[in-house]
């Protein structure tokens, strides 16, 4: 009968399909967990590389009161510190906003926007910080009509040990950084962000710090940088679950500095599709390659039935 003889084919088939299935199936998961340990290698890679570029440029043109650090600075009058910043100023217009001169008592006493009416910063956190801590600090802003802006203070001590003379302050555009950082990420497929050292978003590729000043990073993201800044780590790469979606996230800190800069992409859109497609027409030759074995299995056994009559 001839559906016995498609039943043997079946059964032969069956028997040999199930476990080539479990190994195909085996074959297409070992493909993923390569393409995400792959990609997550490259991520961490290039978020180092982003990083350091990061703080080269804030090195080379964010660091604009290091003149205070000149003893030959520190030795001029007050005045010629004056002229001194107003070139300063000048110089860089692009990042330089604003720079200041506060005494020990927080009134600000000179400013290179002319005619501004002069602020008391007794209140304010950086003022604060640079009086009685005695070195360099900073903190990012973040206004609603423009780029994040980062105010950092350098205290003026003449004398080792004693009370700063002065605080100078100065308020430079995070915007030319920004653009930067862009340059170097545009052709990235994943998401790119840079937070402050309150996870408070400085820049995003999606350009949404624009538009939402002061927004936090994801409180998975949060928790995993307070968790590096607690074991001391520079860097973190893994698979992480946010809302439902898993994301592949690369983490580097900023050198010198509390920032940190993390790149997230959707697990699913990291698969290496070629070798994907590859393994998976290597599958169907081998279903039809089985199909072939069943029909000549049974030609075998019709043959071999025949020659015992």
């Amino acid at each position: 009968m001839k559906w016995k003889k498609y039943l043997f084919m079946l059964v032969v088939f069956s028997l040999f399909s199930i476990p080539y299935s479990i190994m195909g199936m085996h074959l297409f998961n070992i493909i993923k967990e390569i393409s995400v340990r792959d990609m997550l290698f490259y991520m961490d890679l290039r978020n180092r590389v982003i990083a350091n570029d990061i703080y080269s440029v804030l090195i080379s043109r964010y660091d604009v009161l290091k003149i205070c650090r000149d003893k030959k600075f520190m030795d001029i009058a007050l005045e010629e510190k004056k002229n001194e910043l107003i070139k300063l100023a000048k110089s860089d217009p692009i990042i330089i906003k604003e720079i200041s001169i506060i005494n020990s008592n927080g009134q600000e006493i000179f400013s290179t926007i002319k005619n501004k009416k002069l602020s008391n910063f007794k209140d304010d956190p950086v003022f604060i910080n640079a009086n009685n801590e005695y070195f360099s600090i900073g903190a990012v802003n973040y206004p609603y009509d423009e780029p994040p802006v980062l105010t950092i203070a350098e205290p003026i001590i003449k004398i080792k040990g004693q009370k700063p003379d002065y605080i100078f302050m100065a308020r430079l555009n995070l915007g030319y950084l920004n653009e930067e950082i862009m340059k170097r990420v545009k052709k990235y497929y994943g998401k790119i962000t840079l937070v402050d050292a309150g996870q408070q978003i400085i820049f995003d590729s999606d350009y949404n710090y624009l538009f939402k000043p002061g927004v936090k990073a994801e409180n998975q993201i949060s928790r995993i940088i307070k968790g590096l800044i607690k074991n001391n780590s520079l860097s973190y790469s893994g698979v992480l679950n946010m809302d439902g979606i898993y994301n592949l996230v690369s983490i580097s800190n900023i050198e010198s500095t509390a920032w940190w800069i993390y790149e997230k992409k959707n697990r699913d859109n990291v698969i290496d599709y070629s070798l994907y497609r590859w393994a998976r027409r290597v599958f169907i030759i081998g279903f039809m390659v089985l199909a072939a074995f069943s029909y000549i299995a049974y030609r075998l056994a019709v043959s071999w039935k025949l020659s015992d009559e």
